[in-house]
């Protein structure tokens, strides 16, 4: 299980530089489950590349969906019972194994990779 951030799940469904790496992440563990806030950080990360006419509504409406169906029941609240022990704060700290890991928290998806 990962929990991931906005940013990995932004990398993963819009183009982007790290959109490879992100497919990698989840062929390696697709368990993934986010923050609460994932879905209105992501709908400002698709607003965004709309308003620079990176993809159009529709494709903003069908990306949204497709992560809204991915993370249907993923979120940290519904899991806090089976997520314990500390986060990954940094890469650092996850590369050292400097923290009692039960599940990884990915900001970067190099830092799991």
């Amino acid at each position: 299980m990962i929990v991931v951030d906005t940013n990995i799940l932004a990398y993963f469904w819009l183009p982007s530089d790290h959109t490879e790496l992100c497919e990698q992440l989840f062929k390696k563990d697709p368990e993934w489950i986010a923050p609460v806030l994932w879905k209105s950080e992501f709908r400002s990360v698709v607003t965004l590349y709309m308003r620079k006419n990176l993809i159009d509504l529709s494709e903003a409406i069908q990306i949204t969906e497709k992560a809204k169906s991915q993370m249907k029941e993923r979120d940290v609240k519904k899991f806090a019972s089976a997520v314990s022990g500390s986060f990954v704060k940094s890469p650092e700290q996850f590369l050292t194994g400097s923290c009692c890991i039960k599940c990884n928290m990915i900001l970067n998806p190099r830092v799991f990779l």
